[in-house]
């Protein structure tokens, strides 16, 4: 969710003068067309395990090339570790797309760094948000000199959050009563750990209410709330807005989290996560040694339990907003908006650049995945890459029992903009497209051909068209004179566009 929030902020920047489209993997972007009038389209990641890893890279660069047709974009922007070999594949595909790559610095010492300078070479543009943080950066990414930097980016703007009265009424919360945010996850037994000690904590203030945006529960569905503790649950996008409801938050120390929270003045307790990339120990750090906040440590449980509980203590709270005051502001997105609107009227990066890059990329896939132990002797011996094989054979000997969820082999094709019906859409056991809103007729044939590529014909065949709001008019039976002049004009159009939209 964290990549598809600073992406929001860009967007909303670059609204008017340009007509931003998010297009994300995260099930988060069903609040995002409704909420900020942008539209949007979800696309399914590898993890939904709905085809071959080899297939979906295919499938996302073709679904990114003919979006880039159907609206005529000239960059696409990219938030994120490393871009996928789709998203490659179609800045590769077209001499005239540019690529931007949105890096957040901060990184924590992990096998990616070593593509750090290839994927640099195959964009037109690496920008590196801020991060209040930045000086406790010492990841591989804080030496380099291959990004443009920019201020912090965040989706709060004092300009546009509610006042604290209404954002409690929104979110069904007392006015007279102190309200805490509890925004942390529960993927890992650690994690609910966690989270259970921080809500042993909030139980010894005194008539709390406490606010999770999905109700708590341990790996068997039990809640792990104590008993006592009023515990509600909300969603609201974007919940920036609302921050000033609440008398305090404990979070993960995640980008947005940071950059949100103390940019709002909410008294905040961070609990670093150390998982992926982003180096969460070093930015919570950061905030607690100066300050800003306040950092549990996330191997103590007790510590943790005991910081929710002094959290109540309001000189507490009052000097961690004070000091938030000191901080610059988070125009960020308004100026990778606009390199992005500056990228779009500059001519793209020279084609046999690009061709050596990409090429080089590819050369680099094989090389890693044959002589990773010999090359980079350094981080990779041979004793790794013979487990690696190892575990390759008996994986396939004994292939792993993953539980299957796609009883439902039928595809549905929607563009709805209704949060509600695009959730239960994106969460549904059935295969899900979904297409631009307002897009074109022939856009819609052409999404259609993309699937039967990726799915097979027989479940394309089979699939259904999900109606909601606005999509009713566009499902009702139009003229017969009609069908027959979208017929041919569809018909001339694919024969001159249709190869454009596919590479094979």
């Amino acid at each position: 969710m964290g990549h598809l929030v600073r992406a929001c902020a860009v967007a909303k920047a670059l609204l008017p003068e340009a007509e931003p489209i998010i297009v994300s993997m995260a099930p988060g972007i069903a609040d995002v067309g409704a909420a900020l009038g942008i539209r949007t389209e979800y696309i399914p990641g590898r993890d939904r395990e709905w085809m071959p890893r080899r297939v979906w890279d295919h499938y996302l660069r073709d679904r990114l090339i003919a979006l880039a047709e159907e609206t005529g974009a000239k960059v696409i922007s990219f938030d994120g570790v490393v871009p996928y070999p789709g998203v490659l594949a179609a800045k590769f595909h077209s001499a005239d797309l540019r690529l931007a790559w949105v890096r957040r610095g901060l990184w924590r010492d992990t096998p990616q760094k070593l593509t750090l300078s290839l994927y640099a070479s195959l964009m037109d543009k690496v920008i590196e948000p801020g991060d209040y943080a930045a000086a406790y950066d010492k990841g591989p990414t804080s030496g380099r000199d291959d990004a443009e930097k920019v201020a912090p980016v965040s989706l709060y703007s004092a300009d546009e959050a509610l006042p604290r009265d209404e954002a409690r009424q929104i979110l069904g919360l007392d006015l007279d009563r102190p309200a805490v945010l509890v925004t942390l996850g529960t993927a890992t037994l650690e994690e609910i750990d966690r989270l259970k000690a921080v809500l042993r904590g909030l139980k010894r203030w005194t008539n709390v209410q406490v606010l999770m945006t999905k109700n708590p529960v341990d790996r068997t569905g039990k809640s792990i709330v104590p008993p006592g503790l009023d515990l509600r649950t909300a969603r609201y996008f974007p919940l920036a807005k609302l921050l000033p409801a609440f008398d305090g938050a404990i979070s993960a120390a995640g980008y947005n989290s940071i950059h949100e929270f103390m940019c709002a003045g909410t008294p905040t307790i961070f609990i670093p996560v150390m998982r992926g990339t982003d180096d969460q120990l070093a930015r919570a750090k950061w905030c607690h040694d100066f300050g800003f906040a306040i950092m549990a440590d996330p191997e103590n449980l007790l510590g943790i339990e005991r910081w929710a509980e002094r959290l109540s203590d309001v000189n507490i709270r009052n000097s961690l907003s004070t000091k938030c005051l000191e901080l610059s502001d988070p125009s960020g997105g308004k100026e990778i908006a606009q390199k992005l609107l500056d990228l779009s009227r500059s001519p793209a990066k020279n084609g046999v650049v690009v061709a050596y890059s990409y090429w080089r990329f590819k050369l680099s896939q094989i090389r890693r995945s044959a002589f990773r132990g010999i090359l980079k002797r350094r981080y990779y011996t041979i004793a790794r890459v013979v487990l690696r094989n190892a575990a390759l054979i008996y994986r396939k000997i004994v292939p792993r029992k993953i539980e299957k969820i796609k009883a439902d082999k039928s595809v549905t094709f929607s563009q709805t903009l209704d949060s509600k019906v695009l959730k239960e859409a994106i969460s549904s056991a059935g295969r899900f497209e979904h297409i631009l809103s307002n897009s074109s007729l022939m856009y819609k044939l052409v999404r259609k051909k993309i699937a039967t590529k990726a799915y097979g014909q027989i479940l394309v065949d089979a699939s259904t068209w999900l109606v909601a709001q606005k999509e009713i008019a566009q499902v009702e039976p139009p003229a017969t004179q009609e069908i027959q002049l979208q017929k041919e004009e569809v018909t001339q159009v694919i024969a001159e566009k249709q190869r454009d939209y596919l590479p094979q």
